[in-house]
């Protein structure tokens, strides 16, 4: 890598994509086998190449993580032979190696959460159709997203945001599936449109640290706070700047946001020139903005999906419940020609459902095939004919 260097870290995605462009492709190649660091997290840079850099540092990764908690293990080790031998009779110094031991019981379950998180990857992209675009352990908690289909030349794009308690270690493999069956419906559709030309790629994006039920009493990471998804909704609008900036030709760009991460992806899309043209807001707990053309999408794109008894969606924690903001497309999750209905906050992406068929409708952009409707929306009318004493956070799940 002679006479290269790597783009600031405060370059936006437009200029990284730019210096990636510069590159002849036997430079770039350079560049992922010898410093893959570089590029495999810079919003930008080619997706196959963040892939590649990506798996090339993932077993070096793992085995740092794996230090990490043995070092921690045997720190655990040491200090509680200590404990042991002081008696626990309750003086200054027991109460020293006590407090040290309960900082080491804590970092050694974030080491242990990224350790199983980067063997989670592993075994997510052993299919050759999945992508590694994104993977940092850098945090408390691992990141990491993951592409379904060619992000460099796909027609349709659609990223999906998850919310509380989505752990890279617990949640990744589940997501992707998600993804997998997505694309494969958005594929499906096309053939039955007669557009088989056109191809579709999904990305189940956990690309910042999600509030866990761990950090309920912590002011800032907790689910009740904007902390991490004002974060998170910056890292998001990059990486969508990063998908138009890396290709020549811009893709139909999808935004999916669900629960918590609808107010992520609320987030991303109040910043300009993400590119998206389209938005899918599941089940949110509320989406912080008066109406949706606060949102960088175009007029009559943004869409909301609330099933029956899902009861975080009627709880309006960030700034109202998103049924009553002006705008918004409502689809329907209900009984319908195309599918059966949906009830609950985590089943909006079943095979065969209206939800599914909406969603699938929504990213090979045939918004004339969508079905409208208000099927959770029971509790919401039941709300406002009571009036605005009744608060939506005390709806019970319908």
């Amino acid at each position: 890598t002679s006479g290269l260097a790597a783009p600031a870290r405060a370059a936006s995605p437009a200029d990284v994509a730019a210096w990636w462009k510069a590159l002849t492709p036997e430079e770039q190649r350079r560049i992922v086998a010898t410093h893959p660091e570089w590029i495999a997290n810079r919003d930008g840079v080619a997706f196959w190449a963040r892939d590649e850099a990506n798996r090339h540092l993932l077993p070096t990764e793992t085995r740092r993580l794996q230090h990490d908690v043995d070092a921690l293990q045997a720190e655990r080790t040491r200090l509680l032979r200590d404990y042991a031998q002081m008696g626990g009779h309750g003086s200054a110094q027991d109460a020293l190696v006590a407090d040290r031991l309960n900082d080491v019981d804590r970092r050694l379950g974030d080491a242990q959460r990224r350790l199983d998180a980067a063997q989670a990857i592993a075994r997510v992209i052993r299919d050759p159709d999945r992508h590694l675009v994104l993977m940092d352990f850098s945090g408390r908690d691992a990141r990491a997203a993951v592409a379904v289909g060619d992000l460099d030349a796909a027609d349709h794009v659609a990223v999906a945001t998850d919310g509380l308690a989505t752990e890279v270690h617990k949640s990744l493999g589940g997501k992707v599936d998600d993804m997998q069956r997505l694309q494969s419906a958005a594929q499906r559709e096309l053939l039955i449109a007669g557009r088989r030309s056109e191809t579709v790629a999904t990305v189940a994006w956990l690309g910042y640290e999600a509030p866990q039920w761990r950090d309920t009493l912590d002011a800032h990471r907790s689910v009740a706070s904007n902390y991490e998804a004002d974060i998170g909704g910056a890292a998001l609008a990059n990486f969508y700047r990063g998908i138009n900036a890396s290709r020549d030709v811009d893709p139909h760009l999808v935004g999916l946001g669900h629960s918590y991460g609808s107010v992520v992806e609320s987030k991303a899309l109040q910043e300009s020139g993400t590119g998206v043209d389209d938005v899918v807001i599941l089940g949110s707990a509320g989406i912080g903005v008066a109406n949706a053309r606060a949102l960088d999408v175009p007029a009559g794109h943004a869409y909301l999906l609330e099933a029956r008894r899902d009861g975080t969606a009627d709880f309006g924690r960030f700034g109202g419940d998103a049924s009553d903001v002006p705008g918004l497309v409502h689809l329907s999750t209900g009984d319908s020609a195309e599918g059966g209905a949906v009830t609950g906050h985590s089943s909006y992406f079943t095979d065969g459902s209206t939800s599914m068929h909406n969603i699938t409708q929504v990213v090979v952009g045939e918004r004339s095939r969508v079905i409208r409707g208000d099927d959770g929306a029971g509790w919401d009318r039941f709300r406002k004919a009571a009036g605005d004493g009744f608060r939506a956070g005390a709806a019970p799940l319908l």
